[in-house]
């Protein structure tokens, strides 16, 4: 790769040019770009314990479903936020409800918070086939 002087202008991939002294040079062995026309996506790259790991934060899928808790044979579900790639009892963005299956009497066998599934369906979050099923069926035990 060649560095230019200061003021001088270098081609970019698109076919326009572009100052060299108004970009920061890019790492050995990567195209330049301009900075009017080629988006580069933010990346993180993080290296932990050998691995890599490439998180882009542009735009996430984000399902609200359910994520297993109790013991062996007492299931137990907490509804979450998450994001979709996480795994079914990981990490999670927010908890906005429960579900107990194996509730009997006065127990409370389902409770979510309305406001916070308004909200995070109001910013794209998808329901997964289980969660919308419980939705359903409170609101119309509700209605």
């Amino acid at each position: 790769m060649i560095v230019m002087a200061g003021g001088e202008e270098k081609p970019c991939p698109c076919g326009k040019f572009y100052k060299a002294a108004s970009v920061p040079q890019p790492a050995p062995g990567c195209k330049p770009v301009c900075p009017t026309c080629c988006k580069v996506p933010k990346t993180v790259i993080i290296v932990v314990f050998f691995r890599v790991r490439t998180y882009f934060y542009e735009k996430i899928m984000v399902v609200i479903r359910l994520s297993r808790g109790g013991s062996k044979k007492r299931p137990f579900y907490n509804i979450v936020a998450t994001d979709s790639r996480n795994r079914r009892d990981g990490r999670f963005i927010e908890r906005i409800g429960f579900y107990n299956p194996i509730a009997s009497g006065a127990a409370e066998g389902f409770s979510i918070k309305q406001d916070r599934l308004t909200h995070w369906q109001g910013v794209g979050a998808q329901l997964s086939p289980t969660v919308e099923r419980l939705v359903k069926a409170a609101a119309k035990k509700a209605a």
